[in-house]
């Protein structure tokens, strides 16, 4: 039931109310129970359209308010490699792995996927897509700017360290 149903039921109850008022002595006991039992049946109607439609408004405030933050999550984000969209830093500078963008353009969500297998691919915690060659931004002041920057050095200074120590 909607809202105009509602207000149907409520007319509908206020019909029977003054139909109720108005009968006559003459019509018995069994007449008015009738219709009584009318009014009670449309003031339930009524109360159940009015639970409903309030159900229905909560949920459309709660997806207006979804769209609003994603919204103003959208404005926020920067453009990086490979031509994905990522949430920003304080600074403006792109951070962590990149937004889905079949959720940002099919869904309007941000959904920031997360590593997949390795730091070269990226999956979406949300429609489970999968994305590569994806880079992860990391937080200024590691040194680095990307995780893969970061493995390369580790892995540079791991085979210095091997290439240098001796086996004897």
């Amino acid at each position: 039931m909607d809202i105009v149903a509602g207000i149907g039921a409520v007319s509908s109850a206020l019909s029977i109310a003054q139909t109720l008022r108005g009968i006559d002595k003459s019509y018995g006991d069994a007449t008015y129970k009738a219709q009584l039992a009318e009014l009670i049946v449309a003031l339930a109607d009524a109360k159940l359209a009015m639970a409903e439609a309030k159900e229905n408004l909560a949920s459309k405030d709660k997806e207006i308010e979804r769209l609003t933050l994603a919204f103003s999550t959208k404005s926020s984000l920067v453009a990086g490699e490979g031509g994905y969209n990522y949430l920003a830093d304080a600074n403006g500078n792109a951070i962590g792995y990149p937004v889905c963008p079949k959720c940002e353009q099919v869904y309007g969500r941000i959904m920031q996927t997360k590593e997949h297998e390795h730091s070269g691919k990226a999956r979406c915690p949300a429609c489970s897509d999968i994305y590569s060659p994806v880079i992860c931004y990391l937080p200024q002041g590691t040194g680095y700017v990307t995780k893969q920057d970061k493995e390369t050095a580790e892995w540079n200074a791991s085979m210095s360290r091997a290439n240098s120590a001796s086996y004897y």
